[in-house]
């Protein structure tokens, strides 16, 4: 099996354990200038602008051809992205003022919503007519024909 150690042990281990962190808090609390921390300016380990130095550049090799392509590079005008033309939509056409309504209808009657909104405009521009009833009584009367 796996055996314990005595309790002894483990009081024993602790006691070593918070003398050492009291020892370390009286260190600290005896002798502060150990362990002050640095001033914020000596904090700052890179010159501004070392990092992104661009005239010692290692990597570079002046060849005629680097040279040349540097050159064409800056007789090339900005790229200024193209000015957008603004998209024109054809206004929509005038509409009944029953389609809606008339779509509804029909879909409430059990008719399909997509073939009830392409056929309804065709037919209230044909049959023009000015009530709810009087559509639905013309749609079925030449919807039995």
């Amino acid at each position: 099996m796996n055996p314990q150690p005595d309790a002894l042990v483990g009081n024993v281990l602790a006691l070593i354990v918070i003398a050492v962190a009291v020892l370390c808090f009286l260190d600290g609390w005896h002798r502060p200038h150990l362990y002050k921390p640095k001033k914020i300016s000596n904090w700052d380990l890179f010159k501004l602008g070392e990092l992104f130095d661009e005239e010692d550049d290692h990597y570079y090799n002046p060849s005629p051809t680097n040279i040349m392509r540097a050159i064409d590079e800056s007789k090339k005008p900005s790229a200024r992205p193209a000015a957008r033309k603004p998209v024109r939509r054809p206004a929509p056409a005038p509409k009944h003022p029953l389609t809606d309504d008339a779509v509804d209808v029909l879909c409430s009657l059990g008719h399909k919503k997509r073939e009830s909104k392409r056929f309804v405009p065709e037919f209230l521009e044909k049959h023009n007519p000015s009530t709810l009833e009087e559509f639905l009584k013309l749609f079925y009367s030449t919807r039995k024909k």
